[in-house]
């Protein structure tokens, strides 16, 4: 099993435990632990309580905003679902570990600003929205930040996001604790830009309320639907599916639209676009007892239709080169999943190659026809150079700042 150390700014760096060679860096610690768990040989099907601890663990490093490590021992197949992880405590970090610009989140030492007292009232605002909305949802958690509106709309997102992430968690168990009515949750799934807001109206069936996620990690899946179901309550699953180039349009998009109404808007790394989207699409082939809707968003705005587990399956990210221009007009496979164990991706996949390599070569692919996107976009100067910098997760704030006082 991996060890993980986190830095602030700069996220997870993977090391082998027996040779202490690096194997990987992840941005998130869900990303982290897929390439954890790939390391250990460990599936959600058969592993998921020991995939929930090592997130787990990983996440208390990245919540804690400090620079620890987080060490799980080797499993056998008895250890597997009783782990527990050994987690290192979370030291604070210097200024001198982290090389790029200081959050301004966090002070000197890479603690949070904020005292409990105002952790409470964050807290006490989102879940008001929360049960306003009947939706939880991270990126609704980081407004209620203080100073968030003020920040580098180019860096900001990044920079609160381990405090965001916390507060959704804890939303999400106070929601969940609320009386149940229908008595069923909605998961919406899908990479950014895929349509998950405006199509979920028209295919979500009644629901106590609603989880916006990614639903990027199979070890995170795991655990939020346990979690819901500990409650009493169903799960559903609503998947939108819309290819990465449609979608990056669309968050590149959303970003300029928010930013001529307010000011600021939202950026999406295209990196962590990748990844939330293949992320998101393999944790649903790999589901095998959750009604789950597939929805193709392909079309334009109206367009939405279900179409059936084994069309994605033939779609997916690892086995085809995404085109962003094709378009599914046929009738074929319109019928929506509904949790058959029989017709499950897990038994689905194909394709030459190991798993690792073909999702390498799915992410160099669209972080290529992403790259073509936004430099296309900063060449017509849609994007200013720092824009197109930071949606490439390039440059600093500083360098953003610069460059839009010039233009």
């Amino acid at each position: 099993m991996p060890r993980a150390s986190y830095t602030p700014g700069s996220g997870f760096t993977l090391h082998d435990l027996s040779t202490g060679r690096e194997i990987g860096k992840a941005a998130t610690a869900e990303e982290a632990t897929r390439i954890a768990a790939e390391r250990a040989d460990l599936t959600l099907e058969d592993d998921a309580a020991a995939i929930a601890n090592i997130t787990a663990a990983y996440q208390r490093a990245e919540n804690a905003g400090g620079s620890g490590s987080a060490t799980v021992p080797p499993l056998d197949s008895e250890q597997a679902g009783t782990v527990r992880p050994e987690t290192e405590q979370i030291k604070a970090s210097s200024p001198a570990q982290s090389e790029v610009s200081p959050n301004p989140f966090k002070d000197a030492s890479g603690n949070w600003k904020f005292s409990p007292s105002e952790i409470q009232q964050i807290d006490e605002s989102a879940f008001e929205q929360a049960k306003r909305t009947r939706t939880v949802n991270t990126d609704d958690a980081r407004a209620h930040v203080p100073g968030y509106d003020k920040a580098n709309p180019l860096t900001r997102d990044n920079e609160v996001h381990g405090l965001a992430s916390a507060i959704n968690t804890r939303i999400l168990d106070r929601m969940i604790a609320e009386p149940v009515t229908v008595g069923r949750v909605i998961i919406l799934a899908g990479g950014g830009g895929s349509g998950k807001s405006t199509t979920s109206s028209k295919f979500a069936p009644k629901a106590d309320f609603t989880i916006d996620t990614t639903f990027s990690s199979p070890a995170s899946a795991a655990a939020l639907i346990a979690k819901i179901r500990g409650s009493g309550r169903e799960v559903e699953v609503l998947y939108v599916h819309r290819r990465f180039p449609l979608a990056l349009d669309n968050i590149i998009n959303r970003y300029l639209t928010e930013k001529h109404r307010t000011g600021a808007g939202r950026i999406v790394p295209v990196d962590v676009a990748i990844d939330a989207h293949i992320g998101a699409q393999q944790t649903v082939l790999g589901l095998s007892d959750v009604p789950t809707q597939i929805i193709d968003n392909n079309g334009t705005l109206g367009e939405a239709h279900t179409i059936s587990l084994e069309k994605l399956v033939n779609e997916q990210y690892l086995l085809n080169h995404e085109t962003g221009t094709e378009k599914d007009t046929s009738s074929e496979g319109r019928n929506s999943r509904t949790g058959d164990p029989s017709t499950q991706g897990g038994s689905s996949r194909s394709g030459g190659g190991s798993s690792d390599s073909r999702r390498a070569e799915a992410e160099a692919r669209l972080r290529s026809e992403g790259e073509r996107i936004i430099e296309e976009l900063r060449e017509s100067g849609e994007l200013t150079d720092a824009e197109a910098d930071a949606f490439l997760g390039r440059g600093s704030a500083d360098k953003a700042n610069a460059s839009d006082k010039q233009r």
